[in-house]
């Protein structure tokens, strides 16, 4: 039993220093992870990673079934996603230069809210 707690207690270590590590290569290559927004969150709230990692995996799947159901999704001070639907068209395959024909699909698009495109643009 006590072994047991004590590799309980190691793996939540190590997945604490493998958090922190990740925020700080945040820094240096200007990208932000999953991993590194959990804990920034969990930081600034004090709630648990684990409670915050389930909260963002919960908004992402609401996010993703809201557009499954070709509805929009608009969060203040975030933005809105949306479904687009591109119309069919021709191209011309570069090997070939045979015309072919390219079908219409769905993709899911993101529009920045004014606030959101003000903090960007005053990033450093």
């Amino acid at each position: 039993m006590a072994q047991a707690k004590k590799t309980f207690r190691d793996s939540h270590k190590r997945d604490h220093e493998v958090t922190r590590n990740a925020e700080s290569k945040s820094h240096t290559t200007g990208k932000s992870t999953k991993t590194e927004l959990v804990f920034q969150i969990a930081t600034k709230t004090k709630i648990p990673e684990n409670v915050v990692k389930k909260v963002l995996n919960s908004l992402i799947g609401s996010i993703r079934l809201t557009l499954e159901e070709n509805r929009e999704i608009r969060i203040p001070g975030l933005g809105t996603f949306s479904v687009v639907e591109s119309e069919e068209r021709f191209g011309i395959n570069p090997r070939t230069r045979a015309k072919i024909r390219i079908p219409g699909t769905k993709m899911p698009i993101f529009k920045a809210s004014k606030s959101l495109k003000e903090a960007a643009r005053k990033a450093k």
